[in-house]
């Protein structure tokens, strides 16, 4: 009587490790990583990024969205008050804080952030680069739909089409560095998967 106690007790210990060790393999990332998504405002970083953190279970951070918690203000606020050259500062601060934080996570980063502070060579040094690549026509029908004042450095409606041409020239020597890019005029779950593919077929 007691051996099968002994006996059945034992095998209850083991189930209760096997469930404990299959449900953590279940909740664990196959990348193991961070993933830091770039390009120009509109192309879809934070909502591909949202579905990409999801789909790899990693957490996910909008790098604007850390910005305005940590400082208090909304961006066009901190862009209105204090200028452009505070905010790239700040956000290369915080751009560092979640470097140091989060070992592995998907990151939304800013159209421009790649472009200051060496905050693109900080990115590579860190985790996997992600260039969203959109066409200045698909990023302008996109952008008109949306309000002026969401976006400081597009605030000029009028002009959009100009300004869009001077962001890009101005920073797509730094997109190019990326270690991967991915097309973004398709639907955000084919922008996920190909960059799923891409991610565990990267080499370096």
């Amino acid at each position: 009587m007691c051996a099968c106690i002994y006996v059945f007790t034992k095998l209850r210990i083991y189930s209760i490790i096997w469930l404990i060790l299959h449900f953590s393999f279940m909740n664990t990332s196959p990348i193991n990583k961070r993933i830091f998504l770039i390009g120009m405002p509109g192309c879809g970083k934070t909502s591909a990024g949202k579905k990409l953190a999801k789909k790899i279970k990693l957490p996910f951070f909008d790098l604007d969205k850390e910005i305005e918690k940590a400082y208090g203000s909304s961006i066009p606020e901190i862009f209105k008050e204090k200028g452009e050259a505070f905010f790239r500062t700040l956000e290369s601060e915080q751009l560092e804080q979640l470097i140091k934080s989060q070992p592995k996570a998907v990151i939304a980063c800013g159209g421009g952030t790649p472009v200051f502070h060496q905050n693109i060579e900080k990115m590579k040094e860190a985790g996997l680069v992600i260039y969203l690549e959109l066409s200045l026509y698909e990023l302008e029908k996109r952008l008109q739909s949306q309000k002026a004042n969401q976006r400081p450095l597009l605030n000029h409606l009028a002009t959009l089409s100009d300004k869009l041409f001077e962001m890009y020239e101005a920073r797509k020597d730094f997109y190019a560095q990326a270690d991967i890019s991915i097309n973004a005029n398709q639907a955000f779950d084919k922008i996920v998967d190909q960059s799923i593919e891409r991610i565990e077929n990267y080499s370096g």
